[in-house]
């Protein structure tokens, strides 16, 4: 027979402490007795700091130097078939202002009143385009001005004192 009661002699009781241990657990019931406690708190107990400092604690260094000094240096190894000009640079070698061969400083063979031919300064053929302002002796030009070679234009100089005569070469002709 049923009496018709039920008794629930247990309770679920609500002590205002949360505790998160990181499981749940569901009792089934829950009882209110109207206060709600929080006997914790919520702390950050660490601090987020950087301890250290991002540093580069080494040197990277080139132990050796690398200088840019341009082109090779004119010489042998640079301009064999040619000269060296006083700046540095590979010339021809070839003309009466710069003159030579072997990667050597070049000559200017038209101070020396001479020819570039085969890369080198040698005596020019005497004769008017190489002797405007004297006269040719014995294949060399010369100043023209004395009595025994006296001359003008590249032509041949002339002794103004052959035959015993009394001349004498002014400004390039015998008088």
């Amino acid at each position: 027979m049923d009496t018709g009661a039920i008794a629930d002699t247990g309770s679920v009781m609500d002590t205002g402490t949360v505790m998160d241990s990181g499981t749940v657990m569901d009792t089934g019931s829950v009882m209110d007795t109207g206060s709600v406690m929080d006997t914790g708190s919520v702390m950050d107990t660490g601090t987020v700091m950087d301890t250290g400092t991002a540093m580069d604690t080494g040197t990277v260094m080139d132990t050796g130097t690398v200088m840019d000094t341009g082109p090779p240096p004119c010489g042998l190894a640079t301009c064999p078939s040619g000269c060296c000009t006083a700046a540095g640079a590979c010339a021809a070698g070839t003309t009466g202002a710069r003159c030579g061969t072997g990667g050597a400083l070049c000559e200017s063979c038209m101070a020396l009143m001479e020819v570039c031919t085969n890369h080198a300064c040698v005596a020019a053929a005497c004769g008017s385009g190489t002797c405007s302002t004297g006269c040719c002796s014995s294949g060399s030009c010369v100043a023209g001005l004395s009595d025994q070679a006296c001359g003008t234009g590249g032509n041949t100089c002339v002794d103004c004192t052959t035959g015993g005569g009394t001349q004498a070469c002014v400004n390039g002709y015998c008088q």
